[in-house]
């Protein structure tokens, strides 16, 4: 490998040259392709889901709002380094999420309806949210000085309130020891010894590691740790991988049961892919690298030899439930892949589902919020542009 080819891996995925070795690494591939696809679909999505006040409206909803939809643009928006669209859609967040005089108040209210003027449907929290957000706000106080409207708190300021809200609200420690992200503040139900309610896909050790440095508060770092203590203990199967349920109910890593009687993996689990290769991008933790190749390069290889993708929805015991070959579930999977001819695999058939529409590009159908907030990600990868908070 020639030095400057090893310099374009290292600047595409932020990894020191001996990680190169890895095969997630191994063709970062940052092609004008890829940055064009990233751009105009940023474009699209922008159009089709961002209101003119920074709302995020889900259209196959209602045009309602959750506040996964604000952290997930805000995310999107420092990476496209918007800061515009970031200052809006973090202004509408404040304005119209915010938990003012409840517990917690710096964490956002999760659901937001377009009807009878416009309210708050329900105040309780969704985590993942709220952490990704403070990710985003970390990383926008590193690459704008300050924000564009008046009235909005320095960015760091606002990641230490929502982190602070989050360590003492929605972070908890089992009878194990093993430290806990809460889905949210009423999820703990060891008092009627029920255990503790968990959204696997809600864990981002990456996003706990990127706190810990920015806070210098430890206790982020042992739940990054820990996160895969749950994690593993879900995907370990007799003899392979099995499907990590959407919700779960956890009593200890050898205590847990499916929560719901239509419990499956399916629109939440899909993400766990993206999450735990986020890990190993931006931390090249080894925890995130034994999950990706003995949780996720499992699943793509029984993918591979039945010549087809990836579906979103599984039952618990792997069977399909919905439509196979979806973008959804091929991009995230394409994210955690080992194999680089996998990955290019995965991201073909993603390509293959693409709309393009007057104003952008679409992830299947252009009305699919979820799907468009999410199934650009390994191509915003694989040009180069999927970078974390620098290091501290």
């Amino acid at each position: 490998m020639t030095h400057r080819r090893a310099r374009v891996l290292v600047r595409c995925f932020g990894l020191s040259v001996a990680a190169l070795v890895t095969a997630l690494s191994a063709a970062c591939g940052s092609t004008r392709a890829d940055r064009e696809l990233v751009q105009r679909s940023w474009h699209g999505y922008r159009a089709r889901f961002v209101a003119a006040d920074g709302r995020v409206m889900r259209p196959e909803h209602d045009d309602d709002s959750v506040s996964e939809a604000q952290a997930y643009t805000l995310l999107r928006a420092v990476w496209m380094n918007d800061q515009p669209t970031f200052d809006r859609v973090w202004e509408w967040s404040r304005r119209h999420l915010a938990r003012n005089g409840r517990e917690a108040p710096s964490l956002w209210a999760w659901h937001w309806v377009n009807h009878e003027g416009g309210r708050v449907a329900d105040w309780n929290v969704a985590t993942d949210a709220d952490s990704d957000a403070a990710l985003a706000l970390i990383m926008a106080s590193e690459r704008w000085p300050a924000p564009t409207v008046t009235g909005l708190p320095p960015y760091a300021t606002a990641a230490r309130a929502t982190l602070g809200d989050l360590m003492a609200h929605a972070v908890v420690t089992d009878d194990e020891g093993t430290t806990l992200l809460l889905p949210g503040t009423w999820a703990d139900e060891r008092a009627k010894g029920k255990g503790v309610v968990l959204n696997p896909s809600y864990l981002s050790p990456a996003a706990y590691r990127a706190f810990a440095a920015f806070s210098g508060d430890g206790r982020w770092a042992r739940l990054a740790d820990d996160s895969y203590v749950v994690l593993e203990a879900l995907c370990r199967g007799d003899a392979a991988p099995v499907p990590t349920p959407d919700w779960i109910r956890w009593h200890g890593k050898a205590r847990w049961e499916p929560e719901g009687a239509d419990a499956k993996s399916s629109w939440d689990a899909i993400r766990i892919p993206w999450r735990v290769a986020t890990d190993f991008m931006w931390f090249r933790t080894p925890q995130a690298h034994r999950f990706l190749t003995s949780c996720v390069d499992p699943v793509i290889d029984q993918a591979r030899r039945t010549g087809r993708g990836l579906t979103v929805e599984r039952s618990l015991d792997g069977h399909p439930v919905g439509a196979e070959d979806h973008p959804l579930a091929n991009a995230m999977y394409a994210i955690g892949a080992s194999s680089p001819a996998d990955r290019d695999r995965l991201l073909g058939l993603v390509r293959g589902r693409v709309t393009d529409a007057p104003g952008g590009l679409f992830f299947g159908e252009p009305d699919r919020y979820y799907v468009n907030s999410l199934a650009y990600l390994p191509f915003l990868v694989r040009s180069g542009g999927y970078s974390g908070p620098r290091a501290r």
